[in-house]
């Protein structure tokens, strides 16, 4: 049986805009990226409402439980008709994995939004190991601390260095958020000694090619490959802010030493931007990294030709175009 993460996430209207859905991504990659990567299954539940959250529990009988939201010391919010939010009180949030996870099922909780420590050391007296955050946590930060936590138990390791794994990116990253996720354990539980049941690994890299011979049969090389970023693109199209978008015309130049820089207008404003970009053909994946932002943005695209393609991302979508 696979290990179920179950992804609960909430964005009501009341609350800032959440990059839940990129969230959700970046962990999904960083699970395929791990040994055990096919021990996993990440099952994802946007808008999840106090009407839903009783069923999803029962029904998928996850190992790991992720929330994905707003929160206060003592509630987190869920999604309710309309879109507005719905507050789900610590006291209720923890009776419910009482009752759910009599069975000790569930191993692990990760409350990612701010203020939830205390409802984390609620659960812990019914969940082994339980993740909340001790105050306001940016949302790039509350992403990349998560998406290093996934990637330590795909790669095998305790919950609890896991968790150390995602301190320590954000250490590494010079953020001030680092000392805010808290890991809280049941009391008869040590989170070092818990590890997920994971079988037999798969390992990570891919298995050495025979040696070639004539008659050997060679892999086709992915259409993607045609695709060479460096040059100069025209692009077009939108950035979400909130539930705003904000128009985008864009001139991005690629160089080949890796680097990139762009200049245009967002929203009628002149801008300018810099930074550093990777691009992996084989899952046709580009990532870029502003000098001035604290966190990458990976878009995806799609619609690749060799003078053309969209770049898809949470955070909006642009159509590029190879510059004359």
């Amino acid at each position: 049986m696979p290990i179920v993460i179950l992804f609960l996430s909430a964005n009501p209207a009341e609350g800032h805009w959440l990059q839940v859905d990129q969230e959700a991504k970046e962990i999904e990659y960083k699970l395929a990226e791990g040994r055990y990567r096919d021990r996993f299954e990440l099952v994802k539940e946007p808008g999840v409402s106090v009407d839903d959250i009783q069923y999803l529990l029962l029904q998928r009988n996850p190992n790991i439980v992720h929330f994905s939201g707003h929160g206060e010391v003592d509630a987190i919010y869920l999604q309710g008709p309309g879109g507005h939010a719905q507050r789900l009180s610590e006291r209720a949030l923890s009776d419910l994995f009482g009752i759910v996870n009599r069975n000790g099922n569930i191993k692990c909780v990760v409350l990612n939004a701010c203020y939830s420590e205390e409802q984390a050391l609620a659960i812990s007296q019914h969940v082994d190991c339980v993740i909340g955050m001790a105050k306001e946590v940016s949302d790039d930060a509350a992403r990349g601390f998560a998406s290093s936590f996934y990637q330590g138990l795909a790669f095998g390791k305790s919950v609890k260095d896991s968790f150390l794994l995602g301190t320590n990116y954000l250490a590494m990253l010079g953020v001030p958020d680092e000392d805010i996720p808290k890991l809280h354990s049941s009391p008869s539980v040590d989170a070092a000694k818990v590890f997920l049941d994971l079988g037999e690994k798969v390992d990570a890299k891919p298995p050495k090619e025979p040696q070639q011979t004539p008659q050997a049969r060679q892999p086709p090389e992915p259409t993607s490959r045609l695709l060479s970023l460096v040059g100069s693109w025209d692009a077009s199209g939108y950035l979400k802010i909130g539930y705003y978008q904000n128009p985008m015309t864009l001139r991005v130049i690629f160089y080949p030493n890796g680097t990139f820089e762009e200049s245009g207008t967002v929203g009628g404003s002149p801008f300018y931007s810099r930074g550093s970009y990777s691009f992996d053909p084989v899952r046709n994946l580009l990532t870029t990294q502003e000098y001035n932002a604290p966190f990458p943005t990976t878009f995806f695209l799609s619609d690749v030709t060799a003078n053309a393609f969209t770049a898809n991302a949470p955070a909006g979508m642009l159509s590029f175009r190879r510059a004359s």
